[in-house]
C-alpha cells in the first residue's frame, strides 16, 4: 500500500512541476534584499549573491545608503536603467508607487548610488520588457522595492 502512496504523490508533483514551466512572469511585487543581493523580476526572488549576471537589479555597498545597479551580460554592458530626474538632474521623490509613472523617465545609466526611499526608474529586464521599481524602504544593509511590469 505504501508504494502506491508514494507512486501517487510521485505522478502529482511531477504534474505540478510541469504547470509551472512555461508560466507567465509574476507582474508585480513587494521584495526586499540587502547588499550583494539583488532580484530577478522573470521570477520574483531574490538572488544571493546577486549580481550582473543572475538579477535584474541588485545592491552592493555605498557609504549610507546602497547602491543599485542593472544587470547584463557583463559589468559594462548592463541592461538600461533610468531614473525619474527633475529638470536639474535631481531624483524625484515619490510618496507611493501609485504616483510613479509608468511612462520612459528619459536618459538611462546603469546604476543608482545612493538608494533612497521613495526614488523611483524603469530597468529593462532579462526577458527584454521593462520593469517600474520605487523604493519603498532603504539604508546601508538592505533595500525594499515594490515594482510592477510595464505593459505596452
Amino acid at each position: 500500500m505504501k508504494p502506491t502512496v508514494i507512486l501517487v504523490f510521485l505522478a502529482f508533483a511531477s504534474l505540478a512541476a510541469c504547470a509551472d514551466e512555461g508560466s507567465d512572469p509574476p507582474a508585480s511585487g513587494r521584495v526586499t534584499f540587502a547588499r550583494d543581493q539583488g532580484v530577478s523580476f522573470t521570477s520574483g526572488a531574490v538572488m544571493a549573491p546577486g549580481n550582473f549576471s543572475n538579477t535584474d537589479v541588485f545592491a552592493s555597498a555605498n557609504g549610507s545608503w546602497l547602491k543599485l545597479s542593472s544587470g547584463g551580460s557583463s559589468p559594462t554592458a548592463t541592461r538600461p536603467m533610468a531614473w525619474y530626474l527633475n529638470g536639474g538632474g535631481i531624483p524625484l521623490e515619490f510618496q507611493a508607487m501609485s504616483e510613479v509613472p509608468s511612462t520612459d523617465p528619459g536618459d538611462t545609466v546603469s546604476y543608482i548610488g545612493n538608494a533612497k526611499p521613495h526614488l523611483a526608474f524603469v530597468v529593462e529586464t532579462a526577458l527584454g520588457d521593462r520593469v517600474r521599481g520605487w523604493i519603498e524602504a532603504g539604508d546601508a544593509s538592505s533595500v525594499t522595492l515594490q515594482w510592477e511590469r510595464i505593459v505596452e
